[in-house]
């Protein structure tokens, strides 16, 4: 499992081999080591090993403070303009870039890991060291950076108009079918759905079958949205996610059985089998779909088809009546006779004008 979470939210640096062994270096006034321990045996078996915002992130805080320093530099270069209009450049740059390129699809992205980390470092609010106080800090920011962030993007979407909000929104409306009201404000649906899912998950861990009710009622309202909104703009999106949605409820049926509130279960490996297999039915089912969409964009038959063929390019003539074409051809062979036969006279000229001169010549020395 934190193998695939690590996947899912983009941990492809390896902080844990080299990041949160210099975290752990961290002491306190007296100089001791800092234990830490994570939230829960569950958390920490899905890669949250820590109460601290900074060692949870793993590559997500590299990410985060890259797209801070763009943010600070873009900043910089605005107010350095009327100095040089290279600043200036470099800023509207940025600006086109950062807020609603990188900036959106960063937080669309990293909204679960952030907030989940968050969440779980506003257990543990400690201020004695550097590292702590940062995360703890950096917590009440980010919660703050996502609530504003979700409401500033149903604002947008919704004083956009229509025939503009591929252009101007193209983040959070990429492959939306925006037609349809649910279709245009399903980002925002989509990010207020996670923000209940990873509450529940943080606050309500000694609670399974809330959890397991409140993560169960979400699931069947985007069953509900998927079906009446349609919000992609393929069918094989709409059928996909209702798919996915269809196989995490039974899923969740399938925990609902292991719990105590269910009684005595005598086929509990029986049951975790099956859940399994659900899982992996999944998980290939996504990657044939992924197979199929990519090989739609494959050419085939001018993949395959022979290269080995020269193009010709017709000449066209200067006329296109046979007659003229005829006549044009007569006439540059008489030409050409002519010309021969000049050339033929001239040399014979020549010739006859040279035996005279010799032979004049040969009567002077004679004499």
């Amino acid at each position: 499992m934190n193998i695939v979470l690590q996947f899912i939210y983009l941990d492809i640096l390896q902080t844990d081999k080299w990041l949160i062994p210099f975290f752990q270096k961290d002491r306190d006034d007296d100089g001791n080591l800092i234990e830490d321990e994570p939230l829960s045996e569950y958390f920490e078996q899905s890669g949250f090993q820590s109460m601290l915002m900074f060692k949870n992130l793993g590559s997500t805080l590299i990410f985060s403070l890259i797209l801070i320093n763009l943010y600070v530099f873009y900043m910089l270069s605005s107010g350095l303009g009327f100095i040089h209009t290279a600043f200036s450049k470099v800023a509207e740059k940025l600006e086109s870039k950062l807020f609603w390129n990188s900036g959106t699809r960063f937080l669309i992205q990293q909204f679960q890991p952030l907030l989940v980390t968050s969440l779980i470092n506003l257990y543990s609010l400690k201020f004695n060291t550097v590292v702590a106080f940062a995360s703890t800090a950096c917590s009440f920011v980010t919660i703050i950076v996502l609530t504003v962030g979700i409401i500033k993007m149903a604002e947008t979407l919704k004083a956009t108009p229509i025939d503009q909000i591929q252009r101007k929104s193209a983040p959070i409306v990429e492959g939306i079918n925006t037609k349809t009201a649910i279709g245009r404000y399903w980002m925002p649906i989509t990010l207020v759905k996670w923000a209940i899912l990873s509450v529940t998950l943080v606050t309500l861990r000694n609670y399974p079958v809330m959890q397991l009710s409140i993560v169960s009622f979400l699931s069947f309202t985007s069953q509900i949205l998927l079906i009446k909104g349609k919000p992609f703009s393929t069918s094989l999106e709409n059928n996909m996610s209702l798919f996915n949605e269809l196989m995490a409820s039974l899923y969740l049926y399938g925990l609902f059985t292991l719990t105590d509130s269910m009684g005595r279960n005598l086929v509990k490996e029986e049951c975790g089998v099956i859940m399994l297999m659900l899982v992996v039915y999944t998980i290939i089912a996504n990657i044939l779909k992924v197979l199929y969409q990519l090989s739609s964009l494959i050419n085939f038959k001018r993949l395959f088809s022979p290269t080995n063929k020269k193009s010709t390019v017709p000449i066209k003539p200067l006329n296109n009546t046979p007659n003229n074409m005829s006549n044009t051809s007569m006439v540059t062979q008489s030409e050409i006779f002519e010309v021969g036969s000049r050339v033929e006279k001239k040399a014979v000229a020549s010739m006859e004008t040279r035996k005279v001169e010799l032979a004049q010549r040969w009567a002077d020395f004679k004499y």
